[in-house]
């Protein structure tokens, strides 16, 4: 893994020296490589943590021998790199839809054999950029079953979040749930909810940090401007968060479809 590694950027410098290469990326004589050439970099690191993954892979593979691969969503490269490796074994591939399908490119081309999806909207989406309808199977979203249990028996009891959150009983709250790798977007959104929400009595602005988001991050955000009416939390119960809640707003979240089937009724994106 590590002489491929060195080999890929051995050949990637060879494209920045390249004067044939430099003379393609280029528009109306403008030479671009100077703007790509971060691009270019940042693929290249790619490259090697992919290499790693497949190497890894491989003896997943080739010890446990499965009956079948799948992956949730095929968007991120590790995943993809997986299904190929395993279409190469000749073992069957199953992609499993993570998200509203907002931006279909992110799964193309897809290289699963087959891919389960939420309802017949995703699979008219997909049928539309190309992708042959025996690939597509419609299955719904088991993940969000449970939520529209409508039997009482079987609903869980909602607990009382706002004491594990920091707030007294008596007080409202509104949730901002951010993505990963949005701090600056989120910060602009919390700048602005927060002079809203503090015109309303009685009411707050509660962050959910995203799983694979930094809380430290935006611990520090708060700090830094001194937002001291704003608390942020991160690992706590998100549906119990939601149904406490006034009101959902979200930059770009799943977290928007679990409030309205919660039946909020008050989802914003």
């Amino acid at each position: 893994a590590i002489r491929t590694a060195r080999q890929i950027s051995r050949r990637w410098k060879k494209f920045y020296k390249d004067i044939k290469f430099s003379q393609i990326v280029q528009y109306e004589d403008v030479p671009l490589m100077p703007v790509f050439k971060g691009v270019f970099a940042f693929l290249s690191q790619k490259l090697r943590e992919l290499i790693e993954e497949i190497e890894g892979f491989y003896r997943v593979l080739e010890k446990e021998g499965p009956a079948v691969v799948v992956t949730l969503g095929d968007e991120l490269e590790a995943e993809k790199a997986l299904v190929c490796l395993a279409n190469i074994y000749g073992i069957p591939t199953l992609s499993l839809q993570h998200e509203v399908i907002a931006n279909p490119y992110m799964l193309l081309p897809l290289v699963s054999e087959k891919i389960a999806l939420w309802g017949p909207s995703s699979k008219e989406l997909l049928v539309k950029y190309g992708i042959p309808v025996t690939r597509l199977i419609v299955t719904g979203a088991p993940r969000y079953d449970f939520l529209f249990n409508k039997g009482e028996d079987n609903k869980p009891v909602p607990i009382n979040i706002r004491p594990q959150v920091g707030l007294e009983d008596e007080e409202r709250f509104i949730i901002l749930a951010t993505e990963p790798y949005r701090l600056l977007e989120n910060a602009k959104a919390i700048e602005i909810l927060r002079k809203i929400v503090g015109k309303i009595e009685n009411l707050r602005l509660v962050i959910k940090v995203h799983p694979a988001g930094s809380l430290k991050a935006y611990l520090r955000l708060i700090n830094r401007n001194r937002w001291n009416d704003v608390i942020v939390v991160k690992n706590v119960p998100i549906y119990d968060l939601i149904r406490s809640g006034e009101m959902v707003i979200t930059v770009y979240s799943i977290i928007a479809v679990e409030a309205i089937i919660l039946e909020i009724g008050r989802a914003h994106v």
